[in-house]
């Protein structure tokens, strides 16, 4: 499921090895890996040419698993202030 990070793995390098390798903050890494964060254009380039590989696909996935993400706790937060699912608040 986390392409990125079997994809460090594989190659056998930490995420700082992959930081200083990629110029990219290993913290940085680490979020893209735990879909918190998203890489910019430089960065997503950077690590395709670490990885040789193609990650536009996979970080479409995180895009989106970011988006549910953010959706369901604005369900959570609707729901808990009041006291009914969002989508009932649309009717």
């Amino acid at each position: 499921m986390n392409e990125l990070k079997d994809l460090r793995e594989r190659k056998g390098v930490s995420l700082r090895e992959a930081g200083r390798a990629t110029k990219i903050y290993f913290e940085y890494i680490r979020l893209f890996e735990k879909a918190e964060k998203f890489p910019s254009r430089s960065q997503l380039k950077a690590l395709e040419r670490y990885y040789d590989t193609d990650l536009k696909e996979y970080f479409k996935g995180v895009k989106v698993r970011m988006l549910l993400k953010k959706a369901y706790a604005i369900h959570s937060k609707a729901k808990m202030v009041y006291g009914t699912d969002a989508k009932e608040l649309w009717r």
